[in-house]
Order: structure tokens, then C-alpha cells, then sequence
């Protein structure tokens, strides 16, 4: 209870903060905490399914903390939906790529393909429900074995495991790119979504322990 008064807190300063300092700078403040707990939220999600392929025993104790973090994922999306759904309907105070004063710039031009708002939003609603069913089935897959006591549960989280890391892998790096590379749309980096990812298994390694 006390550390939900401690955010409720936070939530209420940024807004005071946004309507007396100006919104760019509550935003951003707001988003580096908002992509800190998505990414550690997402760091879980990615031991517990190594965990799995692994097939170790003595991972599972540890495992099922991995899994508490990773189901927090819905409200780790929920924390960062409001910048996103601002960003779009303000038109770029953080992404000012989304703006129309730069119309015409001829870099831009050359990326709209990608940067553009409609494009921008379709790939943050895949990127969260490939998460979604990710960190649901691994959370369900557990419980089902501790209700009926059959491996099997465990054995079809293993398989999907396998094609869970590569999607993982996938949507950790192009939302990496979207929700935070993008907001200087001039420099392009090949290392920026592992860079997110290993902060990423650092930060909820760290968590857990």
C-alpha cells in the first residue's frame, strides 16, 4: 500500500510538473521510469523461457519469482500507453518526428515509410501482444503444474520457449527502436536493441535477487 501511494505520488507530480514546467519535460521524466519497468518486466520474461529450454532443476525456485516479475507485464504496458497515445495525438513533443513542421525534411522523407504515426501505433499494439500471450502462457503453464501436478504443461511451454525467444528477441529490439531511438529520428544505431536488451536481463536479474 505504501509503495502505491509512493507512485500514486509520482503520477500526480509529474502532472503538476507538466502543467507548470512544461509537458515535454514531464513526459520524458514520466517515460524513462514507464520503459524502466517495462524493460525489467520483459528481462523476466526472457530468463524464465531460457529457463525452460534449459530444463534445469534447480531453476525452478528461481524461475517462479522470474515469472511473478514477467506477470506484471499488462501494467507495464498500461504505464507506458499514455505516452505513446499523447505522443500520437499531440503530434510529437518526444518524438518530433510525428511533427508536421518537419514536413518535407528530406532525411525524415526517407524514413516516413517507417515513422509514421498509423505504422508507429499498429507495431506497439503487435509488440504488446506478442508479450501479453508470452508472459500469460509461462505464468499459466506453472500454475497448471502446481494444480494438476502433470509435466506435460511444462513440457509445451518448453516448445514454446523456442519460438518465443526469437519473437521476443524480435519485438524487444523494434520497440526499442520505436519507443526510444526514434526520439532522435537523425541517429540509427545497429546495437541499440541489444544494448536495451542486456539492461533489459541485467535490471530483472537484479530484481529477482
Amino acid at each position: 500500500v505504501g509503495l502505491i501511494g509512493v507512485g500514486v505520488f509520482g503520477v500526480a507530480a509529474t502532472v503538476i510538473g507538466g502543467l507548470t514546467v512544461g509537458v515535454k519535460h514531464a513526459l520524458a521524466s514520466y517515460h524513462v521510469g514507464a520503459m524502466c519497468v517495462l524493460a525489467i518486466c520483459l528481462g523476466a520474461m526472457f530468463w524464465t523461457m531460457v529457463m525452460h529450454l534449459t530444463n534445469a532443476g534447480w531453476s525452478s525456485t528461481l524461475r517462479r519469482q522470474l515469472e511473478n516479475i514477467a506477470s506484471l507485464m499488462p501494467l507495464a504496458l498500461l504505464l507506458v500507453a499514455p505516452v505513446l497515445i499523447i505522443e500520437i495525438a499531440l503530434q510529437g513533443r518526444l518524438f518530433t518526428w510525428m511533427s508536421p513542421e518537419l514536413a518535407g525534411d528530406y532525411l525524415l522523407e526517407k524514413k516516413r515509410a517507417f515513422l509514421n504515426a498509423p505504422f508507429f501505433a499498429v507495431r506497439a499494439l503487435f509488440y504488446a501482444a506478442v508479450w501479453l500471450y508470452l508472459s500469460s502462457r509461462l505464468r499459466a503453464a506453472s500454475m497448471q503444474v502446481e494444480r494438476t501436478g502433470d509435466p506435460n504443461h511444462l513440457r509445451k511451454v518448453r516448445y514454446m520457449s523456442g519460438w518465443g525467444l526469437l519473437a521476443f528477441a524480435l519485438t524487444t529490439a523494434f520497440a526499442s527502436f520505436d519507443w526510444l531511438m526514434s526520439m532522435d529520428w537523425r541517429f540509427f544505431s545497429t546495437m541499440w536493441g541489444v544494448y536495451f536488451f542486456a539492461g533489459a536481463a541485467t535490471g530483472a536479474m537484479a530484481l529477482t535477487a
